[in-house]
């Protein structure tokens, strides 16, 4: 059932009983559409919860990382005054606002909106001297964190992060506490809360002066520095601010989050320290302290780069010791790197790496004869470029360049006489290492890449059986990646529009590739009722051109469906229904069935007054006269009423075209003449 239904006059078309809406753009899942089971569908047709309210005056940097994190349907962009009226209507889970647009009293405002939501949690942004005006808020709980602007994305992202956790955990207990009542502490006459607010920072201020003593000394200005070999990571941290500011983000609203937030902030400072001083295993390790902020914090940007970089160290350390022949530290640096990482894709190429690095026989020189006066030259020292294989292949470099790449230096190996053994486990690391970075590429969902690395599997000769496995996995990486587009598709109404991004192409597309994935034929069924839908609305509006074109797309997509038939007949009547209307035909074109002669007016009939009346009307397809209307009389305004009586009650057979009954528009002379 459509949202929003009007009914179609029976007289002009004959679509009375079905409903048509408006606005085909809105039309949602109906009950039908519960056929929909298939997980792939169900999981982007999810909602998603947490509305962020937006002052109007944040910047568009903000916008976006709200956007990044919710979602553009879950931001609600207001001004400082709708606010208020907006938490009432429930549903908000953070209200984000500049601190400027406060007014002079922000500790009301503030209470206002908790007292309006208990559960939305506020975050505030501006400069450092407008956080200091906010302590008393800060430390009260009004405010969950204020955030000092300009800042990083992953800053801003972990507070709005830390806020929308905040949401969830009073939405899921209950929260129905009120905030504390910070309008009329004042009414005393003693400046209570600049009291105590100078009072909490002073013993924050000490607190924090003993923790500064024994922490490590580090300078938070500098921006750590990572090996040559890494990129620079994101500062883990704002620039150190004096001491009093500082405080203000270690108040503790409420005791589990803040803390958590702490830990993180700390957890990252140490991270990047240990990272930069190639520190990486160990409890204290980057290893261990990125990830310990990203089982807090997932999305945390500063934690991922980090992470990434010392696996990157780990990763060269392997390669370095292989290079060099310190087989023992390279297997060591591999344990240590899957330990670290256990998914890496390299980790069985490297192992096959290492293995035939330790096979390898030391070549030493043959001892001299004593009898001969020559000395027996050594045979060829294949290590070096065995070595460089190994580079090569940790590098990525399989094929290219062409002079130097792990395939060339193999060939070049094998055309010198290199051990057939030795040949063959540079070979099968070679293939490893190849086809794990396709299921890396498959995994990350770039098919592109994942084709050039199919192609360079078959060129060095890797097992054909593997390389046909994952060339379907591809296909069917693919498909799922197109029905996934096709169901976002769905839910935003894009059903025909815009070219290329619609759900009728992409669906369509699955099916030219004849494709059997779960999902698909309900998604096909729920586009093919909303083509049908559209095309009644399009028809119940007269819109003959629109009608077609969803009649048109329905037949590709779903030839079978049985509103076929019913629509193309449809249209076909109310085209013609039309054309009939554009032209008024005599009511002597039509047969009369009955008719009553109409009343004399009876003044006229005293005066003697003879005259006539045109009348212009519909005939229904049901043989009913609607839609009088007088065109002309004379005498003007004295048989009018008679006429139109008479009319009204007249019954006509209704015109007719191939069994088919169609409205007609007629005019008719109606005569008030004395009889002789």
């Amino acid at each position: 059932m459509l949202g929003q239904s009007a009914s179609v006059p029976k007289e002009i078309s004959p679509f009375a009983a079905r409903e048509f809406d408006d606005s085909v753009e809105h039309i949602v899942l109906g009950e039908d559409d519960a056929v929909m089971t298939e997980t792939a569908v169900h999981r982007l047709l999810d909602v998603q919860q947490g509305t962020i309210l937006l002052a109007e005056d944040c910047d568009a940097a903000l916008h976006a990382l709200c956007t990044n994190l919710v979602g553009e349907d879950q931001i609600e962009q207001l001004s400082v005054q709708q606010m208020t009226a907006r938490l009432g209507l429930g549903g908000a889970g953070v209200l984000v606002a500049n601190a400027g647009s406060l007014g002079g009293h922000p500790e009301r405002l503030l209470a206002s909106w908790r007292a309006a939501d208990p559960t939305v949690v506020i975050v505030v942004t501006g400069s450092k001297p407008e956080r200091e005006a906010l302590l008393a808020e800060l430390s009260g709980g009004l405010v969950h964190r204020f955030l000092i602007t300009p800042s990083s994305s992953g800053q801003t992202r972990l507070v709005l992060a830390s806020a929308l956790k905040r949401h969830e955990e009073l939405r899921r207990v209950g929260y129905t506490a009120e905030p504390p009542a910070l309008p009329g502490l004042e009414k005393s006459g003693f400046p209570v809360m600049p009291m105590v607010a100078t009072a909490g920072a002073v013993l924050l201020a000490l607190g924090v002066a003993v923790w500064w003593l024994f922490r490590a000394p580090a300078d938070p200005e500098v921006e750590v520095a990572t090996t040559p070999a890494v990129a620079t990571l994101p500062a883990p941290t704002p620039a150190a601010e004096p001491l009093a500011e500082q405080t203000v983000d270690v108040i503790a609203l409420e005791a589990e989050p803040v803390a958590s937030a702490v830990e993180e902030s700390m957890d990252l400072d140490g991270a990047a320290q240990a990272l930069a001083n190639e520190e990486l295993l160990g409890e204290l390790g980057a290893v261990a302290l990125f990830s310990n902020v990203l089982e807090v914090d997932p999305d945390n940007e500063a934690a991922q780069a980090g992470l990434a970089a010392a696996e990157q160290i780990l990763l060269d350390r392997v390669a370095l010791a292989l290079v060099e022949g310190r087989v023992d530290d390279a297997e060591s640096a591999l344990a240590d790197l899957a330990g670290a990482s256990p998914n890496q894709p390299r980790l069985l190429a490297l192992e096959a790496e290492i293995q035939a690095a330790r096979s390898e026989p030391i070549q030493t020189p043959a001892e001299p004869e004593v009898e001969a006066p020559a000395v027996t030259p050594p045979p060829p020292d294949f290590r070096p470029q065995r070595a460089l294989v190994r580079e090569r292949i940790s590098a990525g470099q399989f094929i290219e360049p062409a002079d130097d790449s792990a395939r060339f230096h193999l060939d070049a190996l094998a055309a010198a006489g290199d051990d057939t053994a030795q040949l063959e486990q540079l070979e099968t690391a070679l293939h490893e290492a190849v086809l794990g970075e396709v299921s890396a590429a498959l995994t990350a969902l770039e098919f592109g890449q994942a084709d050039q690395l199919l192609a360079t599997a078959a060129v060095v000769g890797a097992d054909s059986v593997r390389v046909a496995a994952l060339q379907t996995e591809l296909e069917q990486a693919r498909e799922r990646a197109l029905l996934d587009r096709a169901v976002a598709a769905l839910q935003a109404n894009r059903l025909q529009a815009p070219a290329g991004n619609n759900a009728v192409e992409l669906l369509a597309q699955l099916q030219a590739q004849q494709s059997d994935l779960p999902g698909l034929e309900a998604a096909v069924g729920i586009a093919a009722r909303r083509l049908s839908l559209q095309a009644e609305a399009a028809l119940g509006r007269q819109d003959y051109v629109a009608a077609a074109t969803a009649i048109d797309a329905l037949a590709g997509l779903s030839p079978e469906s049985g509103d076929l038939a019913t629509l193309r007949a449809d249209l076909a009547y109310a085209r013609r229904q039309a054309e009939l209307f554009e032209e008024v035909i005599p009511a002597s074109g039509l047969r009369i069935l009955s008719y009553e002669t109409p009343q004399y007016p009876r003044q006229a009939e005293r005066r003697g007054i003879e005259g006539w009346v045109d009348v212009q009307f519909t005939v229904t397809a049901e043989g009913e006269p609607t839609e009088l209307v007088v065109i002309a009389a004379e005498p003007e305004g004295v048989f009018d009423g008679s006429a139109l009586e008479a009319l009204a009650s007249a019954r006509f057979e209704p015109y007719s075209e191939d069994s088919n009954s169609f409205a007609r528009r007629v005019s008719m002379r109606v005569r008030f003449n004395f009889a002789d």
